[in-house]
């Protein structure tokens, strides 16, 4: 289906629900393999044209339009440095248990949450290398 008639066949369902579409808000991503060459995609509603991303978050995992998850684990190797590092700082404070404790409150979560959809990811070593690093 063309993206015209998505949008004509969206306006009835908006129009229909009494719902308004807010377009500043909308953003599109097109997931293409990266061998293609991507064009800008450009949809207009109302007069108001929709943006394109390269990169979108949603439900707190990143998406880029080729679904490599490198935007995601740059963003969850950040987080987990940031958790590396206060958990060092901690350790020369607190005994073991209490370091034990603040690993498992915070690392698991943030590896654990999405990876079934970004687990395939070629960079996901690069999160188990900083976890193996944190263990040690």
């Amino acid at each position: 289906m063309k993206a015209f008639n998505l949008i004509l066949l969206h306006s009835k369902w908006f129009k229909a629900n009494q719902s308004v579409l807010n377009v500043q808000k909308t953003s599109i991503i097109r997931l293409t393999p990266a061998k293609l060459s991507h064009y800008p995609l450009t949809l207009v509603y109302d007069d108001l044209a929709a943006t394109e991303l390269d990169t979108l978050k949603f439900f707190g995992l990143y998406l880029d339009n080729h679904l490599s998850w490198k935007p995601h684990v740059d963003f969850l190797l950040h987080n987990l440095g940031i958790a590396c590092f206060v958990i060092r700082r901690l350790s020369h404070v607190l005994g073991i248990d209490a370091i034990r404790t603040a690993y498992y409150s915070y690392f698991p979560s943030l590896i654990i949450y999405g990876v079934v959809v970004w687990g395939n990811s070629n960079n996901i070593t690069e999160v188990f290398l900083l976890q193996k690093r944190m263990i040690e």
